[in-house]
């Protein structure tokens, strides 16, 4: 198994002496931050990071079938869920499609309009794209989604799997046709996908209001179904007198036909959509467990002193600080390396003695083989079997 590397400098707090550092393994190159999942012969693989570590995974298994459900409804039965991973792993943030967020999370806070809804920011492997769902209301009798649930779901997945654009938004332009401007078009008005009022279409309209009902996306009007009819523009004033949606500025058509245009197999419905999401299967779904954690640990000459003092606490802290059910193991080095302290599960405090003894027996001497040292903690979070692990290196370097 070929492991790659990525080196992370996470703290300094050794007095410059000791850098704390993360080194994460995986068993293929470490991809951008972008979500990994995939859409083939109908099927569509997604995972789910969950922030909160106190979740119950299994609480979201329920409404993951939910949303399989309403997506295979949503496209006529032709996409529902394949594999879903579920995992509150930090280290598979980067890969994940979907972040569900605290409440307090400061990921969504850093965006400056408080943590509340659910947006994305691009489209399924893009770099540096996921969809984000913070911690709200209990609809759909679930953890953590806001509005309607799952139904709220389905509209990311709209925007980061099938490219479409907000219905509840559009563009206006003035007398001269001139630079468009873009405006949320308000509730009770009839410049949205079908209507405002509308309790079939469209699923890109959700956001403006609840509209839990809407459980189709927009066809052309060429096809003639009057209940989930596409509007390509709405009369205005004098002053601004044309509307158009976002989706129909953006892609210039509805969501059915820039749907069918992705090269996914999927054809736009040739009889009016009808709320029928039966028959869909059960989606196969992974609780993924974190992977192990191997501290690398410097005892060469260099750290005498007070380096080799700091680093027994910084290491103690560390295994006092790792959440229950992560498994840490120990190497140290100097002139080589030496494996310490195996992969422990941390399920209580008593678990965590044999790690903090193991650390307080390290003594200062030799030189500094670093590269014995990775090679010893590569081979023990790979030998575990386990999801990809994170060495923490602590070394003066010298």
């Amino acid at each position: 198994m070929t492991a790659i590397i990525r080196f992370q400098v996470l703290s300094r707090r050794l007095a410059g002496l000791v850098v704390l550092g993360s080194v994460v393994l995986c068993a293929a190159p470490m991809p951008a931050s972008a979500g990994t999942g995939t859409l083939a012969g109908g099927k569509l693989d997604l995972t789910i990071y969950v922030e909160d570590e106190a979740a119950d995974l299994s609480s979201l298994h329920s409404f993951v079938g939910t949303v399989s459900q309403r997506l295979y409804d949503a496209t006529e039965k032709q996409v529902q869920l394949g594999t879903i991973t579920l995992t509150k792993c930090p280290d598979a943030k980067l890969t994940a499609d979907v972040w569900m967020l605290k409440s307090n999370s400061p990921t969504c806070a850093a965006r400056g309009n408080g943590c509340q809804g659910s947006w994305e920011d691009g489209q399924m492997g893009a770099p540096n794209t996921h969809i984000y769902i913070v911690k709200g209301d209990q609809s759909d009798g679930i953890f953590g989604l806001y509005y309607s649930g799952s139904m709220t779901f389905i509209h990311e997945l709209g925007h980061y799997v099938f490219h479409l654009y907000d219905e509840y938004k559009g563009v206006r332009f003035d007398s001269a046709m001139g630079p468009p401007q873009f405006v949320e078009f308000p509730n009770g008005s009839p410049k949205h996908c079908v209507d405002d009022r509308s309790s079939v279409a469209c699923i890109m309209d959700a956001g403006a209001s609840v509209h839990a009902d809407r459980h189709e996306f927009c066809t052309d009007a060429a096809a003639g179904f009057a209940a989930t009819t596409h509007r390509v523009s709405y009369p205005g004033g004098s002053t601004y007198p044309q509307f158009v949606s976002r989706q129909q500025y953006e892609n210039g058509g509805s969501c059915w036909h820039t749907i069918a245009s992705l090269g996914y197999g999927i054809v736009a419905p040739s009889v009016a959509p009808v709320g029928d999401g039966s028959g869909a299967g059960v989606p196969a779904i992974i609780d993924m467990e974190c992977g192990p954690t191997s501290l690398c640990l410097d005892r060469s000459g260099s750290m005498d002193g007070s380096p080799i003092d700091q680093l027994r606490q910084a290491a103690t802290d560390l295994v006092a600080s790792t959440p229950r059910g992560r498994s840490v193991g120990l190497v140290s080095f100097s002139d080589d390396a030496a494996l310490d302290a195996p992969l422990t599960l941390l399920n209580t405090a008593s678990d965590e003695v044999p790690l903090t003894q193991s650390i307080g027996r390290l003594t200062a001497n030799g030189s500094t083989n670093i590269g014995a040292a990775l090679r010893a903690s590569m081979a023990q979070c790979i030998g575990s079997g386990a999801p990809p692990g994170t060495i923490v290196l602590m070394t003066d370097g010298e």
